[in-house]
C-alpha cells in the first residue's frame, strides 16, 4: 500500500491549484453497493469538470443487456471475465483525459482488476456502516444480484479488507450530504490528498 500511495502522491503533486489545471488522471470511486459510488461519482465529476463513467452502467450499455441478466445467463465468475474487460477498455480509452470512474462493489476482488486500478489511478474508498447499507438497499434485492439472500454482511466483511489495502484514501459516508462528500474529495485532489 505504501508503494501505491507514493505513486498517487508523485501523481497528485503534479496538479496545479492555482489555475486549476489538473495533470491528466483517473479518481476510481470503490465500496459496498449503497456506498453512493455513482450518485457521488456524477456530482465529483460535475465539480471538477471531468468526464464520468459509471463501470455498470458502461457494462450494460456494450453488453446491450443489464446486469441482473448476465449474472443470471453466465454466473459471477465470467461477469467478472467481462467487467475486467470493460474495466481495462475504459482505463486506455481515457488515458489522456481526466476522468471519474465509479467501479463495481465487487470489482476490486478480482485480483487483475484491482492491479488495474491501483497501477492506473487514484482509487478512494467510500466507507459506509452495515446499518446504513441496510436501509439504503432496503427493497432493492431485485436490481442487485450479490444481494440474493440478504448478504449485505457477509460481503462486507469479505471486502472491506480488499477496498481498504487498494484505495490510497478512505471518505466516511454516513451523515454525509452528496454534495459534501464531492466537495471533500474534490478538496483532497486539489490540495491536500492524503491527509485526514
Amino acid at each position: 500500500m505504501k508503494a501505491y500511495c507514493l505513486t498517487i502522491h508523485r501523481k497528485l503533486q503534479r496538479i496545479s491549484i492555482q489555475n486549476q489545471r489538473y495533470s491528466k488522471m483517473t479518481v476510481t470511486l470503490t465500496g459496498m453497493m449503497g456506498s453512493g459510488k455513482s450518485t457521488i461519482g456524477r456530482r465529483l465529476a460535475t465539480v471538477l469538470d471531468w468526464d464520468f463513467i459509471d463501470l455498470d452502467q458502461y457494462i450494460v450499455e456494450q453488453e446491450g443487456c443489464d446486469i441482473p441478466s448476465i449474472f443470471a445467463k453466465w454466473g459471477e465468475r465470467l461477469f467478472r471475465e467481462i467487467e475486467h474487460r470493460h474495466l481495462v477498455q475504459v482505463l486506455e480509452s481515457h488515458s489522456g483525459g481526466n476522468l471519474i470512474l465509479s467501479l463495481g462493489g465487487g470489482t476490486l476482488t478480482v485480483e487483475e482488476s484491482r492491479s488495474a486500478v491501483a497501477a492506473n489511478t487514484v482509487c478512494i474508498y467510500l466507507k459506509t456502516s452495515l446499518e446504513e447499507l441496510e436501509r439504503r438497499l432496503r427493497g432493492h434485492e431485485g436490481d442487485r444480484p450479490m444481494l440474493n439472500g440478504n448478504r449485505i454482511a457477509e460481503l462486507l466483511s469479505e471486502r472491506e479488507g480488499v477496498y481498504e489495502k487498494t484505495a490510497c484514501h478512505t471518505v466516511l459516508t454516513d451523515g454525509r450530504s452528496v454534495d459534501a462528500i464531492a466537495k471533500r474529495i474534490a478538496g483532497m485532489i486539489t490540495s491536500h490528498p492524503l491527509q485526514g
